[in-house]
């Protein structure tokens, strides 16, 4: 029987981590692969994504509709999403469906058909969604933030543009997956009320046919910093709201206490509704709707960052509320 909580290691260099909750009904299962929109080929931005999409269309033993089916036959979930270095592929169902949830997403990672009839038709939702978030002013200004304070690979956004998507082929989306959706990058996290041996063999077993990779997923290019510099960006748009952003980078925690420390400190300061910076600026004031913060954790830079959205008639007076709230820092911290 493996501890309640536990780190091991799986044929072809899979990383696995499990906790093990015993009154618990349910499963959650996650893929993660330690890569992402970051190492998209120039030009075409948008390639990691469009490949994370194109996964779910078929795999060596389900057609994409047998993925669907297979889960929700049992009342469960399943998601992916793809970051600047991060694709996950995570599945939730009752405890004992869990050979279901490891066989879909084994098939999902290792057995991907890419098949050509879909490839255009999912570039085109692709292009409804990159259309999606040109309408929706948090993503436009989130985005444009990136772009200002890390103007590299790391901001590009994550679904490309028209026009890049455009430029990707699919051997192009083929290529991008033999290079970096390998085992070497993957880590698998488990939790529920299933005992881990049952998933790690399930798992290795279904592992043996995947090629053995050197090394664990080192990363060629090095890590981009954001820009330790003060800046001021405006971008006009025919949104009724303003969106303001702003952030600071900070020294990368040497230690997970340290790390703890400042996500406590976020926490304090604007991610709950007892947070100063939600009583302050919305509760006390009403100049906003939402105000948050959040730390940022990537490769090579961490920082904390507060958002806000309100009117264009409050955006002077919310401006000086942040830097009244981030001055009060230095005498009166939480």
């Amino acid at each position: 029987m493996a501890e309640d909580i536990g780190f091991g290691r799986l044929p072809r260099g899979v990383k696995i981590l499990w906790e093990r909750v015993g009154p618990s009904r349910t499963l959650s299962l996650g893929f993660f692969f330690a890569t992402g929109s970051r190492f998209d080929p120039p030009g075409k931005a948008g390639t990691a994504h469009l490949v994370e999409h194109l996964v779910f269309k078929g795999t060596k033993n389900f057609t994409a509709a047998g993925l669907a089916r297979s889960i929700d036959r049992v009342g469960g979930d399943l998601n992916a999403w793809t970051d600047r270095e991060e694709m996950a592929f995570t599945c939730s169902v009752p405890a004992e469906a869990w050979e279901i949830a490891v066989e879909v997403l084994t098939q999902l990672c290792l057995f991907p058909t890419f098949p050509e009839d879909e490839f255009e038709r999912e570039k085109e939702v692709i292009r409804n969604e990159i259309l999606a978030t040109l309408e929706d002013p948090e993503e436009l200004s989130s985005e444009c933030f990136l772009q200002t304070i890390s103007p590299g690979n790391w901001s590009r956004p994550v679904a490309g543009t028209e026009q890049s998507l455009a430029e990707i082929s699919l051997d192009d989306a083929k290529a991008w997956w033999a290079e970096y959706g390998h085992p070497g990058r993957l880590t698998i996290a488990v939790s529920g009320g299933v005992e881990p041996n049952l998933i790690r063999d399930a798992v290795a077993v279904r592992l043996a046919p995947w090629p053995e990779v050197s090394g664990e997923g080192d990363r060629a290019d090095t890590p981009e910093r954001f820009q330790p510099v003060f800046r001021r960006w405006i971008q006009p748009a025919g949104f009724q709201m303003v969106q303001i952003i702003g952030g600071y980078s900070l020294p990368e925690p040497k230690t997970t206490r340290e790390a703890a420390i400042w996500q406590v400190f976020s926490m304090l300061w604007g991610e709950t509704m007892s947070s100063r910076l939600f009583q302050t600026i919305r509760e006390q004031r009403g100049l906003c709707y939402s105000v948050s913060s959040q730390i940022f954790d990537t490769e090579g830079t961490w920082g904390l960052q507060f958002f806000a959205g309100c009117a264009p008639g409050n955006a002077r007076a919310l401006l000086k509320a942040f830097d009244e709230e981030t001055s009060r820092l230095a005498y009166d911290p939480p």
